[in-house]
């Protein structure tokens, strides 16, 4: 069973194929990602993606995270099972804690899929009304765009409303979560981000992009909101939303809280591979 295409396993369970039953979890859809970088010749992702084509047909199924993934690989692969990712249980064992300042997080590397720089313009307007923080979580990716994590820079510096904490540690992230307000992920591709899992566990509101997989997570208005990415007037009114309106939060935390206890925890999880492992033999 081989988790994702970016490095070696991928590779491992195609060529181990004709011996016993093969897999492949799918986490990051390489193609789609390498669309959104405009992955030159013999980069990273231009060769991740190649793989992914690679290696899809010459395994006995493919594990997709969301119907999103098995939308995307189901003409190319043998099989296909869908199986979300699960959550750490102690997600589940954060305790909230109301902050002196209400704070936004958003958890993810900086570079332009996860469209921070967007983020900060399209909350530019909210912060001169009404004090909030927006805190970043997250390394500065140079490798695809050198130049997106000194436009990030620079916007962080201007902004005193801002803060960009570096890269947070499992306990460092559980420690962000339980001051903050909400959670929010502008991205344009991603499959089943595990922050928005975590954040449901733990019963922050998220707000994220209507787009690949994460419409399996949220239903907008119940276990969270969404956004576009490409339009910053929607990320402005969605913020503005759970700031201005505390009962709506707290619900949409507790909703998102019972789905993740209900669909993620690791046993469930586990169970659902294990199932599909006993098929296979």
């Amino acid at each position: 069973h081989a988790q994702g295409t970016g490095r070696e396993s991928g590779i491992c369970a195609a060529r181990s194929g004709g011996r016993w039953p093969t897999l492949l979890t799918i986490h990051g859809n390489m193609r789609a990602v390498a669309k959104i970088y405009g992955a030159k010749f013999l980069s990273f992702y231009w060769l991740t993606a190649k793989l992914e084509r690679y290696t899809i047909p010459r395994v006995s199924g493919v594990v997709c995270v969301s119907t999103h993934t098995q939308r995307l690989v189901e003409r190319h692969a043998r099989a296909t099972y869908l199986i979300p990712n699960a959550v750490d249980e102690a997600f589940f064992e954060i305790v909230r804690r109301v902050p002196e300042v209400p704070t936004v997080i958003c958890v993810g590397s900086i570079d332009r899929n996860k469209n921070q720089v967007l983020l900060i313009d399209a909350l530019r307007p909210l912060a001169e009304e009404r004090e909030f923080k927006l805190g970043f979580f997250g390394k500065v990716s140079g490798v695809n765009d050198p130049g997106y994590g000194d436009e990030f820079e620079r916007r962080t510096e201007e902004h005193s409303w801002c803060e960009h904490e570096g890269f947070a540690g499992r306990e460092a992230l559980r420690e962000a979560m339980g001051a903050a307000t909400a959670l929010i992920l502008p991205s344009k591709e991603d499959n089943c981000p595990m922050v928005i899992l975590e954040a449901m566990a733990a019963g922050i509101p998220v707000i994220a992009s209507k787009i690949g997989g994460i419409p399996d997570l949220i239903e907008d208005g119940v276990t969270g909101l969404f956004c576009d990415p490409t339009d910053g007037s929607t990320i402005e009114r969605a913020v503005r939303r759970l700031l201005d309106e505390p009962g709506l939060a707290a619900n949409i935390g507790s909703a998102a809280k019972a789905k993740a206890r209900a669909n993620y925890r690791p046993v469930q999880v586990a169970q659902r591979h294990y199932d599909l492992y006993k098929e296979l033999v």
